[in-house]
């Protein structure tokens, strides 16, 4: 009897062993998992933003009054855009959803600039008005503001520790009296 005690007890304790095990190591490895699939979202998501960043060089802080785009500009940012999204590397599948909003809405707005009831306009080589301008920089900043969001570039470094210290000492005044 004493044998059948022993072994019953080693079962429930191998059972028991067992189940904790799962419960605790399971978790863990969905952790590991998600966290591996977010680092290489994200490792592509880095090249595909800077490939966009630097298409909405178009779109600086101000345009001065003689470097205002033309239609036709603008049907040259359109194509860079539409390229970027639909290129072989396919930029446009890594927008996040608040990106991809952004990315449309300065799409949509260019169109609406470019074409008239899906015709071009009259006169593509003459300048857009200073409100166009003033929407379509808009439009532009805040594309790359979410974009800089998403990769969490503005954001200061989450690992704790010391600031590096510049290696070299700025020269010093040297006072030389006469």
């Amino acid at each position: 009897m004493a044998g059948w005690i022993a072994l019953v007890a080693a079962l429930i304790g191998a059972i028991a062993g067992t189940l904790s095990t799962y419960l605790t190591l399971r978790p863990k490895l969905t952790l590991e998992l998600e966290y591996a699939y977010d680092r290489t979202l994200r490792d592509k998501r880095i090249d595909s933003y800077q490939r966009l960043f630097y298409v909405t060089r178009h779109f600086p802080r101000y345009y001065l009054d003689d470097s205002r785009p033309t239609g036709s500009d603008l049907q040259q940012y359109r194509a860079e855009l539409h390229d970027w999204y639909f290129n072989q590397v396919a930029g446009g599948m890594f927008l996040t959803a608040a990106a991809k909003r952004s990315f449309l809405e300065l799409q949509n707005h260019i169109a609406g600039l470019i074409f008239d009831d899906g015709l071009p306009r009259n006169d593509q080589n003459a300048p857009i008005s200073p409100e166009a301008c003033d929407e379509l920089l808009a439009l532009g900043r805040r594309l790359r503001h979410q974009l800089v969001a998403d990769l969490g570039a503005a954001n200061t470094p989450r690992i704790s520790g010391t600031h590096p210290k510049p290696t070299l000492e700025p020269p010093r005044a040297v006072f030389h009296p006469r």
